[in-house]
């Protein structure tokens, strides 16, 4: 951040504890990320996000909706060490992501829905 007192840095931390203060980011963003996440760590993904933003900051959120992977991907993943069935943990529809980003604590700028994936901007009340 130019002209800025904190200097961010690369760090790498779970999305359910992010190593970082309150109110440290005017936004975030994170896509293809949250259907990755364990099932019982959502509730503090989004505790999380919430902490970390500043008051009226920006949330950028792109979900996964469906357990369907490209061809590319597939054929990576047969290849691989991984457990295909395993990759999206959190497969949920899309009023279960915007329960969980409700709007008590965040205002709606933007909402995209297909029956592959869900994008939400949010602005932190």
């Amino acid at each position: 951040l130019v002209g800025s007192e904190m200097c961010i840095r690369d760090r790498v931390s779970s999305v359910s504890k992010i190593d970082y203060p309150k109110g440290s980011f005017h936004a975030l963003l994170c896509t293809d990320v949250l259907e990755h996440v364990d099932p019982s760590e959502a509730g503090m993904v989004e505790s999380e996000f919430y902490r970390v933003l500043k008051p009226k900051g920006t949330l950028f959120l792109n979900i996964a909706l469906a357990k369907e992977i490209n061809t590319k991907w597939k054929k990576w993943v047969k290849s691989s060490k991984y457990d295909l069935d395993c990759l999206h943990t959190l497969v949920e529809p899309a009023d279960y992501w915007k329960e969980l980003f409700n709007a008590d604590k965040y205002r709606y700028l933007h909402v995209a829905c297909s029956r592959h994936g869900l994008t939400l901007i949010l602005r932190k009340k």
